[in-house]
């Protein structure tokens, strides 16, 4: 059993042309003004440490990050991680999403096998438990299915005025996750989407080897 870094993760899911946010790893704030800068944008800070794996809980993830503050952002991180004796490998700069949040998760059980289950995010997952499981591997018509037994479905499709979701690159990605292999544990969450795109945010992965 092994747990990959948040970095391995999506190195896994992008060589199975899961789509995943532009990156890069700083070891020194330069390289993060640098980094930030290459976005387009705003851009996302993590610390990458084996001894912070949740890191939104432990506050080592700053959104909405304009490159202009990026040697403020990357110290304060640094910082923070000091204080607790964390080892850090560097901070994570990512392009910064925008969209609704869904998640995905793939487990083994060991009376059904393999589980995929996608749910919407946020406070929909949290509190409402909106999520829907099935035996993996499974089909488009599957994936979709899934997703309409959501009760949040008609938020993905636009409702109230919002932005549909393309559903099309949900269910692809939905299926391609479903096919992955030697996989104990995955989470998405959040795979950013809207109506152009549907990008992995974060990803924990354990794998059999």
């Amino acid at each position: 059993m092994k747990q990959l870094t948040e970095i391995d993760s999506k190195k896994l899911l992008s060589q199975n042309d899961i789509p995943i946010p532009r990156n890069g790893l700083a070891r020194n704030a330069l390289e993060a003004r640098s980094l930030a800068s290459s976005m387009w944008g705003l851009a996302v800070f993590k610390i990458m440490s084996p001894d912070i794996i949740h890191k939104s809980d432990f506050g080592a993830v700053v959104l909405n990050v304009d490159y202009r503050n990026s040697k403020v952002i990357y110290d304060e991180l640094i910082a923070k991680a000091a204080k607790v004796n964390a080892r850090v490998d560097g901070i994570l700069v990512e392009e910064m999403l925008y969209g609704h949040e869904l998640i995905i998760g793939l487990k083994q059980d060991p009376q059904f096998g393999q589980i995929i289950m996608v749910g919407l995010g946020g406070i929909y997952a949290e509190i409402y438990k909106d999520v829907s499981f099935r035996v993996s591997p499974i089909t488009v018509s599957d994936a979709r299915e899934m997703l309409k037994e959501l009760r949040g479905y008609k938020i993905l499709t636009g409702a109230r005025g919002k932005e549909p979701a393309d559903i099309n690159k949900i269910t692809e990605i939905i299926v391609k996750v479903s096919k992955l292999k030697n996989i104990i544990e995955l989470d998405i969450n959040p795979l950013i989407v809207n109506s152009t795109s549907a990008v992995v945010a974060d990803s924990r992965i354990i794998t059999e080897s």
